[in-house]
């Protein structure tokens, strides 16, 4: 149901004003980046890094997982906030990350901000959003 709720959202953001779109994802960006601060400050390796949040070796991250590693990383946030931002990047719709879809968080892909939201790209919402770093496929800029 959170998780429904979480997808609802995604898709109410294609009526947002490009402003509180802007918000809203500075605020997921700078969440997300803390989650890849911490988890660089332990390994180097992207499969280190995704093997740190698979708690239970399953090869997927979910909702529990997620949100463990965001508190574990000092962010604070809400359960529909956390929700919504595995929603965001969870592209097959299954309510968890495989490695690829943890790909893309790590690597802050720009595209992963066109989640149905009309916006073709995030240099499209102005000032108002920073991109964080892109980081290359071995784990480094």
């Amino acid at each position: 149901r959170m998780f429904a709720g979480a997808r609802g959202e995604l898709e109410a953001e294609k009526v947002m004003s490009r402003e509180l779109l802007a918000q809203r994802f500075a605020h997921e960006n700078d969440m997300i980046q803390r989650l890849r601060e911490e988890l660089f400050q332990k390994s180097r390796h992207m499969k280190s890094m995704f093997e740190r949040m698979d708690l239970d070796n399953s090869y997927s991250i979910n909702y529990k997982e997620f949100q463990h590693g965001l508190e574990r990383a000092g962010v604070r946030c809400t359960e529909a906030e956390a929700m919504r931002m595995l929603a965001r990047f969870d592209r097959d719709g299954n309510m968890r990350l495989d490695y690829n879809e943890f790909m893309r968080l790590l690597q802050n892909a720009h595209d992963i901000y066109v989640h149905d939201t009309g916006v073709k790209a995030v240099s499209e919402l102005g000032g108002a959003h920073q991109a964080g770093r892109v980081w290359g496929s071995d784990g480094f800029n």
